[in-house]
């Protein structure tokens, strides 16, 4: 539970942030949009870039906040450059596959992406190859996979990868080599009854509301992008329950109640995904 929910004496030195405005989800709009959003409203005081400070945002809103508008709608860095390195590339099980395929059917590699929230409330999303949660991949030396003939259910198996690295723990602020969305504190974006009638100085449960909505964007931004060259088999994904628009704010706007990480047992392959 964060601080929203705690009383807090009224600081006067401080200027309460607006009452921020309900905004509805939609699965079309980018992660810039609710981003966007947030920061007109914050705006409405005056603030500048980098005074996230002086406005009084409490540490559960200011680390996902920061941490979003770096990442945005962006993808690259060493994760990706991992993952489209042609050299590891298995060829013969791609054409082979493009054998057998029907007429107007893509053959792309085969991936997989695990999205989960960690012990420390952080987001975290990791690429691994087609068949690597079903035992189709040995562990080597150190954090180095190489796939196996079969799976662990005794299946032939044939890897769209030679290798794959993943998984390991790097000293400092480096994070895992397959990890290509890592947003910090995002546990702290639960959503509590008494979040709409103020905390910290501000309303909170809009405004959480934005940062869940640019954080789901992000993912379905990522995953929109990978599909391009990519299969995408998805591990987990994200659940939104709505309230209806309340009559008495004179708004249409669905509001979100609950979020959360579902596991997809199915593995859900290429094609749409979320609400």
């Amino acid at each position: 539970m964060d601080r929203c929910t705690q009383p807090r004496k009224a600081t006067p030195s401080r200027l309460p942030l607006p009452q921020f405005e309900v905004v509805d989800w939609s699965a079309h709009l980018p992660a810039s949009h609710y981003l966007t959003r947030l920061l007109m409203q914050l705006g409405e005081l005056g603030l500048s870039k980098g005074d996230h400070h002086g406005l009084g945002l409490i540490d559960a809103h200011r680390g996902p906040l920061l941490d979003l508008l770096d990442w945005r709608d962006d993808l690259g860095g060493m994760p990706l450059d991992n993952l489209i390195d042609w050299e590891n590339l298995n060829f013969e099980t791609l054409r082979a596959r493009r054998l057998r395929a029907r007429r107007g059917e893509r053959v792309l590699p085969r991936i997989e992406l695990k999205a989960e929230i960690n012990r420390r409330g952080n987001l975290s999303v990791r690429w691994y190859p087609h068949g690597f949660f079903d035992g189709a991949w040995a562990a080597g030396q150190g954090h180095l996979y190489r796939p196996r003939t079969q799976d662990g259910a005794g299946r032939l198996y044939q890897a769209d990868f030679l290798e794959f690295w993943g998984d390991d723990n790097p000293k400092g602020h480096d994070r895992p080599s397959n990890e290509l969305l890592y947003i910090q504190g995002v546990a702290a974006l639960r959503l509590y009854g008494g979040d709409d009638q103020g905390g910290p100085g501000y309303e909170c449960g809009n405004f959480k509301r934005l940062l869940i909505f640019a954080l789901r964007a992000c993912f379905n931004s990522l995953v929109a992008k990978l599909r391009a060259s990519y299969e995408v088999g998805l591990l987990n994904d994200f659940q939104f329950e709505f309230a209806d628009p309340d009559p008495a704010k004179l708004s249409e706007a669905r509001v979100l109640t609950t979020w959360r990480l579902v596991s997809l047992g199915g593995r859900q392959a290429q094609g749409d995904h979320g609400l």
